[in-house]
């Protein structure tokens, strides 16, 4: 089944329950939204603090998270300017590479204040 279906004249599209990573990498942002929809409050979201280490040797807080099913990621305290995120390997694309990890959707949450903040003690 595709993650888009034709259902008369409206798009009906995959509960987000349902969807796989290739599914996800089809949608655009009103298909994510209709797939959410979909899954009538039946989404786990998991904010994840990318500053603190990894609750397990070998892989990042993210990955532990998405392997208990969280099917929304939220990154709290990503530093955008350095792109650390403990436990995973330095790469140019920190969220593409933790996106390909976990398989799911990212969010980040970013904090003016906590910018702001840096920027002054700097």
């Amino acid at each position: 089944m595709n993650s888009v279906q034709k259902v008369g004249r409206k798009m009906k599209t995959k509960r987000l329950l349902n969807c796989t990573a290739a599914d996800f990498k089809s949608f655009d942002k009103d298909q994510l939204l209709e797939s959410i929809r979909g899954s009538a409050g039946r989404t786990i979201v998991a904010e994840n603090d990318v500053q603190i280490d990894p609750m397990s040797r070998g892989i990042t807080n993210a990955e532990f998270v998405a392997a208990f099913g969280a099917d929304l990621i939220l990154l709290n305290l990503f530093d955008c300017e350095n792109g650390a995120i403990k436990g995973l390997p330095t790469t140019d694309d920190p969220i593409r590479f933790l996106q390909c990890l976990t398989g799911g959707l990212l969010g980040s949450i970013l904090s003016l204040s906590t910018i702001v903040r840096n920027r002054w003690n700097s």
